[in-house]
């Protein structure tokens, strides 16, 4: 509510006591610390997605040759471009870009 309008911004605690009236029954109500956290990860998510709408994300100071692609990202790359091929054929895709071996960091 206070993201819309800012005259509706409660503190953490107050949140909390809004939780406990609306959910009475439940064992499973944040505490402020986890409130407090759940915010502050909102508010600087949203910052940076108002500082730079649009652009990539920086290179954080590793030159461009240094990067390394992983597994996960090599994974995204194929399935992006075989949205309909069959799970098989993009595991056999998938291990033949690592030359037919199996990624060493990629979980079993």
């Amino acid at each position: 509510m206070g993201v819309q309008y800012s005259y509706n911004k409660m503190s953490a605690g107050k949140m909390r006591e809004n939780l406990i009236a609306t959910y009475p029954d439940r064992f499973s109500i944040p505490g402020e610390t986890q409130i407090k956290q759940f915010i502050n990860k909102l508010s600087e998510s949203q910052k940076r997605i108002v500082a730079t709408p649009g652009k990539p994300k920086s290179n954080r100071g590793r030159k461009p040759g240094n990067v390394k692609t992983t597994w996960h990202v090599k994974l995204r790359e194929i399935l992006e471009r075989n949205l309909k091929e069959r799970p098989r054929n993009i595991y056999e895709e998938f291990i033949n870009s690592y030359n037919g071996k199996y990624p060493k960091d990629l979980p079993m």
